[in-house]
Order: structure tokens, then C-alpha cells, then sequence
């Protein structure tokens, strides 16, 4: 008998099944975790592009939003110091969110739309401001917050135009439209409290000083 015909007879070898299996176990695992990792940078990504006023900007897309912002006190600030806390989204923040995203896109946000409807709750002023400042509302007049706070009055009860004047919204629809530079925001931007915010309380409602 020759040597090919032996040769021939001779079992081929054959690479266990169960390797085969633990190889291919550690390919899929391996596919798997970069594509879990390519998905956790991109989300991680997406989550930080959310934080910047570039993203604000483009539902929030009035130029007077960021004008009056960087005309005032707070100018070194972004949008999300003030008005977004992502470790607190709730189910209303995000119904609110959807909300706001509709009107945009639907077209049906009118001038005013935004104005007044955002409330910063104190703890978020609190971060950088203290109970132990006094405020200086006109002249002379020193107000202290403590009474304030007892009554639980909202810093933005008092100082609601300090960054966003609400006046410099009235010709945000303009034509031609207003040119929300220094000249036309810092005017009406209140570096103090005026004194008619004061009085909504202690005249109109009638309450004790």
C-alpha cells in the first residue's frame, strides 16, 4: 500500500467544537464592548453639547436672551448654571421640555413665549449668592434678606430683571429689528432693585414693613 493511500486513511484534525465556541464567544464580546464603548463616548458627548448655550440656542434662538446675559452681572455665566440642574430632571421638567420643542418647531411660539415662565429656585442662587448680603434696592436704603426669607419670598420675586430685563423683550418681533447691543440693553437692565417691585408687596398687598 502506498504512502498517499495511508496518508489518505488518516483522520484530519479537527479543532475542538468547544474552542470554536469559546472563540466566537470572545469575538461577540469583544464587537460588543467597543460598540458599548463608541455609544457611552457619544452619549457622553451628547450630554455635554446639552450644557452648552450653543444648544440653548438653537430652540432659544432670540438673539435677546443671550444679549441681556452678557450685558449684565452674570455674564460669565452659561445658560445651564442658572436654569438647568440635569441631575433633577423630572417627568414635568421633561414635559415642559417636549412642550417648549413643539411650539418651536411647529412655529407657534410667540414673542413673549419663554418670558417669565422659567423659575430659578433660590438654592440655585444660593450656590454663588449669601443670606448675609444686603441688598441696596435705591439711594440709601439698606433691606436686609433675612425677613425676606422668613416670609419665603423668591430672590426672583425681587430680582427677576437683573439678567433678563423683561422691558428689553417688548420689540423682540420688531421690523426692522432692534439691535440688542450695549447701547439698548444695559438701560434696561436693573443693577438694583427699583422700587416699584417693592411696592407690589408693601403697598399693593398691603404688607407690614
Amino acid at each position: 500500500m502506498s504512502n498517499l493511500a495511508i496518508n489518505e486513511r488518516k483522520p484530519k484534525f479537527k479543532i475542538p467544537i468547544k474552542k470554536i465556541i469559546i472563540k466566537k464567544t470572545i469575538i461577540k464580546l469583544a464587537i460588543l464592548l467597543i460598540v458599548l464603548g463608541i455609544a457611552i463616548h457619544l452619549g457622553n458627548r451628547g450630554v455635554q453639547y446639552t450644557q452648552t448655550d450653543q444648544f440653548c440656542a438653537s430652540c432659544h434662538n432670540r438673539s435677546a436672551y443671550f444679549e441681556t446675559r452678557d450685558a449684565s452681572s452674570h455674564a460669565r455665566f452659561s445658560c445651564n448654571s442658572c436654569h438647568i440642574q440635569w441631575n433633577e430632571l423630572s417627568e414635568a421638567n421633561l414635559r415642559q421640555v417636549a412642550r417648549e420643542v413643539y411650539v418651536h418647531f411647529t412655529n407657534q411660539q410667540p414673542p413673549d413665549f419663554f418670558l417669565g415662565k422659567v423659575r430659578v429656585e433660590d438654592r440655585i442662587c444660593l450656590q454663588c449668592h449669601s443670606y448675609a448680603r444686603d441688598a441696596t434696592p435705591s439711594g440709601d436704603l439698606i433691606i436686609p434678606h433675612e425677613p425676606h426669607a422668613d416670609k419665603k419670598v423668591q430672590c426672583i420675586t425681587c430680582h427677576r430683571n437683573i439678567v433678563h430685563g423683561q422691558q428689553v423683550f417688548k420689540g423682540i418681533d420688531a421690523t426692522p429689528a432692534i439691535d440688542y447691543g450695549d447701547k439698548m440693553v444695559r438701560p434696561n437692565l436693573d443693577s438694583t432693585t427699583p422700587m416699584g417691585v417693592c411696592m407690589n408687596c408693601h403697598s399693593r398687598r398691603q404688607v407690614s414693613v
